[in-house]
């Protein structure tokens, strides 16, 4: 699994790739930092499904604000997983349901 950094002046984008095999659809997670003032930041979370003809982002709820801390992750039976930053500072491993297009926090226990 690839992924995309880029940053901008006034906010952060990190893309994934991952691939629900029950649907057989691929799927690219874009989440956004933007700045909400001088040190506050504002996650917005989308998802674009490929190869269905309408290509067009679709925000998504994500009940776990968080940050990606690096441009790679893996995707294994339809589950994205990636180290990430909690908004509380923590850091942690983020899975992201393909399929559902849900977010959970891993089990590292």
């Amino acid at each position: 699994m690839e992924g995309v950094n880029s940053e901008k002046r006034n906010g952060k984008v990190r893309c994934s790739f991952g691939y629900d095999p029950l649907g057989e659809q691929f799927k690219v997670l874009r989440i956004t930092w933007l700045r909400k003032g001088t040190q506050e930041w504002l996650g917005e979370y989308h998802v674009l499904t490929l190869g269905t003809g309408n290509l067009s982002w679709r925000k998504i709820q994500c009940r776990i604000l968080h940050y990606p801390l690096e441009d790679n992750g893996i995707c294994i039976n339809g589950v994205l997983y990636y180290p990430a930053r909690l908004s509380t500072g923590k850091h942690t491993m983020v899975c992201f349901d393909v399929r559902s297009e849900k977010f959970f926090i891993a089990n590292i226990d």
